[in-house]
């Protein structure tokens, strides 16, 4: 008695799933880096002269860094 292997045959799911998502209108846009909880990690860079005016203003509210950038942007933003 010959031992048959097992064929794989991809569900009707599957098929389906990769037919909706070739379609052109079906682009899902990607984030680049990484994702920290609810927030999405990047990278920035200022002069020193400006980091260590940034690390007097938090010190003096009395928050990190981060999130002194984070509230200044913030703000920025609102004011458009």
């Amino acid at each position: 008695m010959a031992i048959k292997k097992l064929v794989k045959v991809p569900s009707v799911n599957t098929t389906v799933d990769a037919f909706i998502s070739g379609a052109p209108d079906a682009v899902i846009a990607k984030t680049v880096g990484v994702i920290r909880g609810k927030k999405q990690i990047i990278t920035i860079g200022f002069t020193p002269e400006a980091l260590e005016r940034i690390d007097v203003a938090a010190t003096n509210v009395g928050i990190s860094r981060a999130a002194w950038i984070n509230l200044a942007c913030s703000k920025a933003l609102i004011g458009e």
